[in-house]
């Protein structure tokens, strides 16, 4: 929860790491962006980085929206 975001590892596929954040509307979690990698290409800093600022913009536009 701390960091935004969460990590698996060959948890759904053999040599496969998840990672994802939650995408927030009224104050609670109602959908996450993911992304599955192969190990050998996965950039933790990068990809974290990259998965929040999208689940960021989707929970801003909800927001907008309602």
């Amino acid at each position: 929860r701390e960091t935004g975001f969460a990590c698996t590892d060959s948890e759904v596929a053999r040599g496969r790491v998840g990672i994802a954040a939650p995408v927030f509307g009224d104050g609670q979690v109602v959908a996450g962006v993911s992304l599955v990698f192969e190990l050998a290409r996965y950039d933790e800093a990068a990809f974290a980085a990259e998965v929040r600022r999208c689940a960021q913009a989707i929970s801003a536009a909800l927001e907008t929206s309602a």
